[in-house]
């Protein structure tokens, strides 16, 4: 159980990745980001990843070994790593919840996160207009190694003028790079 809203859950081996706006798991004190143990729903305690504000999506690497995590935080921390600044999309080791260097810096939230099985490519969806320093509105592609990709979907207002667009979901991983987006008050 957890104090607040759970907005997103990933297994991965035998642990079940929680994401959301909570700072209590199963009475444990974990800020919006945590691992419970899958066959006995217990908090996992070597797992030592954190957020400072909502986790909204969560996606693990093809050899499941980082988990991608996104939503409306500005830090992240660990074991090793007190506090290092990561802007709504960071990933950690599914081991044990070290921050890793990859850093696209989203300029607002992202809502959802999948891996493409076969590339390692990791799609981002959500309320931003810029990530690793370029424009893409509410959708990317970033490698694993965190350089932006040269896709562009150029996701843009359907109903509003103040609308930029916002993708609030994609499937888990798909082969050969076909994805449904599914937007709000957008166009693609």
């Amino acid at each position: 159980s957890t104090d607040n809203t759970v907005y997103s859950l990933l297994a991965v081996g035998t642990g079940i990745y929680v994401g959301g706006q909570f700072t209590r798991l199963n009475g444990a004190a974990r800020r919006y980001l945590g691992r419970i143990v899958a066959t006995t729903g217990a908090t996992d305690t070597t797992f030592s990843g954190e957020t400072s504000s909502t986790v909204r999506a969560l996606a693990a690497s093809n050899d499941r070994s980082w988990l991608y995590v996104g939503g409306d935080f500005a830090y992240v921390s660990s074991r090793y790593v007190a506090t290092t600044a990561r802007s709504r999309l960071a990933a950690f080791t599914t081991a044990f919840g070290d921050v890793q260097a990859w850093n696209p810096s989203p300029n607002a939230t992202v809502r959802t996160i999948a891996v493409n099985p076969t590339t390692g490519v990791v799609y981002v969806g959500g309320t931003f207009t810029t990530i690793a320093g370029a424009a893409r509105t509410a959708f990317a592609a970033v490698a694993a190694t965190g350089v932006l990709t040269s896709l562009d979907l150029r996701v843009t207002a359907a109903f509003c003028s103040h609308d930029t667009g916002s993708v609030y979901g994609l499937p888990a991983s798909c082969p050969n790079d076909v994805y449904t987006v599914v937007a709000s008050g957008t166009r693609l």
